[in-house]
């Protein structure tokens, strides 16, 4: 489906949504559109943004850069009439099939701890067990320049909240490679990860459960990254959905030089496409 510059014209025979139909934060069909005031100009589902702005009321979710005042917005009317129609025009069906999603509760800072390991200008690489220190790392990692280029937090349970507070950071650090195996990350610390990979050439999220949703938001994000060599996603409840997905986003990404995606619930034939990408090791 085409959309033209005024989303005057649909071609309704075209059932898959365009891009601009979709939230980036939640890579889902949004119901109330609106635009954030700022140099992307992009457009967002309401609810998502509130929360957003609510924990970073300057902050791009997008750029992550911090403006000096508080971000504004305001709905997007022609944007919510194309979607209605395109809703209208019956292609909304499989949506229907997808699961239903609980809105993420919002991140509530005092939740999580902050006894925060001290990091000075030379340590470069960092692995933290019985980890009780993401928002505090966090804080510093987004406050002040540090020389840490590799952090892993693999098997901290950290969750879903852990992972957006250190997501929020990424963008502002010099963090290449990240390991995230065993933090119970599921969609939605997908998601924010994915709209925040900074500089990250080696992401590891193998061992979560970020689903056929998470796989989405993952693949959307490879298809404008061009810095990312190395990701992980093994043990992580993927099925065929997920997995046309990422394979879509591979034939065009040519950064990408290793993804594992072993122990998933990928069938035999996409397995098998997916290997035909020979540019790449996959490891299903």
């Amino acid at each position: 489906m085409m959309v033209s510059t005024t989303l005057g014209e649909i071609k309704e025979e075209e059932e898959i949504p365009p891009d601009e139909f979709k939230c980036p934060l939640t890579l889902e069909v949004m119901e109330d559109p609106v635009t954030l005031f700022t140099e992307t100009g992009r457009c967002f589902e309401r609810s998502e943004l509130e929360r957003w702005l609510a924990r970073y009321p300057k902050r791009d979710p997008i750029s992550n850069i911090e403006h000096c005042e508080p971000l504004r917005f305001a709905p997007n009317r022609p944007l919510k009439s194309a979607i209605d129609r395109w809703r209208s025009a019956g292609h909304s069906r499989h949506l229907e099939a997808l699961p239903e999603k609980t809105p993420p509760e919002p991140i509530d800072e005092s939740r999580v701890p902050v006894d925060a390991p001290v990091l000075d200008d030379e340590t470069t690489e960092l692995k933290l067990d019985g980890v009780k220190d993401v928002g505090r790392l966090a804080s510093t990692l987004g406050t002040r320049e540090t020389a840490l280029t590799s952090l892993s937090l693999e098997g901290n349970d950290v969750g879903d909240e852990g992972v957006s507070v250190l997501a929020a950071c990424l963008g502002k650090s010099k963090i290449t490679s990240l390991d995230l195996r065993g933090n119970r990350v599921g969609d939605v610390g997908a998601a924010r990860i994915a709209a925040n990979l900074g500089n990250l050439t080696n992401l590891n999220l193998s061992l979560n459960n970020i689903g056929d949703r998470g796989a989405r938001v993952i693949s959307a994000a490879l298809g404008t990254n061009c810095a990312l060599q190395t990701l992980g996603l093994m043990w992580n409840n993927i099925g065929d959905e997920g997995a046309i997905h990422l394979k879509v986003a591979l034939e065009t990404n040519h950064t990408l030089s290793t993804l594992r995606l072993g122990f998933n619930r990928i069938g035999p034939a996409l397995r098998a496409d997916l290997r035909k990408l020979r540019r790449l090791k996959i490891y299903t």
